[in-house]
């Protein structure tokens, strides 16, 4: 675990005070039990997630933010990247979560073509326009400000201090994959009912979140929703209702992720590209994809990040540089020489850790080229499996806790 201290006192009180993502000094406890833990912990987490092809993304329209250097768009324009009606869900597979979560419809079908959805292409006129109302406004009332930071806070909260922030140790990214019980029922009891809010709204793609949610001007906003979208599911849905993960919000998930991306938002925005801890999480999304195109997209996103990491080693090798040289070069903002610091403290550490997360994109991605889906999921999803799928499961192969 990375234990550094910033030389500078004062500067790491002014990276604190400038930094609206951190948590929040109040605690938030965990619950004892989960309703469907992994027994054990897997050989690996699923780290990292987007299913929109890069034509449409390259078309999104984001919300206009004033703090970021890279977008000044409305959010009322993603309707445009949608060329096809997609399939709203019902609020289904209720049994999934506890009883006094359950949304009052019940119609959890997994069978026929329609895997529980029911298409809204056929509405029109009047009744479109209403439904569209109705869904932006369930959308509004459950994901609010307050909402969004509730999640960070809780997603964060292990990390007291602001440099497990810049690099977290492999201890920190523990609670994340391997939480087991604690998490799981943590996460089922707090955002459940927002998540079956989501669920219930009908809502069909990302860009239609975004809408209903209003522009998002603090770039960890966009971190929380992601999160929210694409992590909080995996852990409030297992075994069978993993479904509902893969089919509903993985794909707004990586909607939300590829808009934040046209924004510039993780590598563009110095408080998100110099904290890896919360960079990282806008790319997980790529990983949950079952296309191919899309993981090509990941890989290059993490190359990126580890790239930025190892632009912050010493020049020389030796670490003979200082931050304050070269913060007299004009290469520095606050988020940088924070991160320049925490990383020359632990060369070999920092490096791993960083490479850690490309490697988690690429054995997912060989998943993919293989068998052109996780087979893993072909249960909650009715496929019928392979033959080859079978073998590759029965012999140990990837299932990624879900």
């Amino acid at each position: 675990m990375l234990n550094v201290a910033l030389p500078f006192q004062r500067r790491r009180l002014r990276i604190d005070q400038q930094a609206p993502c951190l948590p929040s000094p109040r605690t938030l406890p965990f619950s004892d039990a989960a309703s469907q833990p992994p027994e054990t912990p897997p050989a690996s987490a699923e780290l990292l997630a987007g299913s929109m092809s890069m034509s449409a993304a390259a078309r999104i329209r984001i919300p206009s933010l004033r703090p970021l250097r890279h977008a000044a768009r409305s959010s009322r324009a993603f309707a445009s990247a949608q060329q096809s009606p997609r399939l709203a869900p019902f609020s289904s597979c209720d049994n999934a979560l506890p009883q006094g979560l359950r949304t009052p419809r019940t119609t959890c079908s997994v069978s026929g073509a329609s895997r529980g959805f029911a298409s809204t292409a056929s509405l029109g006129g009047s009744d479109s326009l209403s439904y569209h109302a109705n869904m932006s406004s369930a959308i509004k009332d459950a994901v609010t400000p307050a909402l969004l930071r509730e999640v960070r806070d809780f997603w964060f909260e292990h990390l007291t201090n602001p440099k497990a922030l810049i690099m977290p140790s492999f201890e920190d990214n523990k609670r994340w994959f391997f939480g087991g019980a604690a998490l799981d029922e943590a996460c089922t009891k707090r955002f459940a009912p927002t998540l079956e809010a989501i669920r219930s709204a009908g809502v069909t793609s990302g860009s239609e979140v975004l809408s209903a949610v209003g522009p998002l001007t603090d770039p960890c906003d966009w971190m929380s929703l992601i999160i929210l979208l694409d992590q909080i599911p995996r852990n409030c849905y297992r075994g069978d209702a993993a479904r509902v993960v893969f089919t509903v919000f993985d794909p707004l998930a990586q909607d939300v992720a590829l808009a934040a991306m046209a924004a510039g938002v993780p590598d563009g925005e110095p408080q998100i590209r110099w904290r890896f801890a919360y960079r990282s999480w806008f790319y997980m999304p790529l990983m949950h994809s079952e296309d191919a195109a899309t993981h090509d997209k990941a890989v290059a996103e993490y190359e990126k990040m580890l790239a930025d990491v190892k632009s912050l080693l010493p020049a020389d090798g030796d670490g003979s540089r200082t931050s304050s040289s070269a913060a007299a070069a004009g290469e520095d903002d606050e988020y940088k020489a924070g991160a320049r610091e925490v990383v020359r403290a632990d060369v070999e550490a920092a490096t791993k850790l960083a490479g850690m997360s490309l490697e988690f994109e690429k054995k997912h991605y060989d998943i993919i080229k293989r068998f052109g889906r996780y087979p893993h999921r072909n249960k909650a999803m009715g496929r019928e499996p392979t033959k080859e799928e079978v073998e590759y499961l029965a012999n140990g192969g990837e299932t990624f806790s879900q």
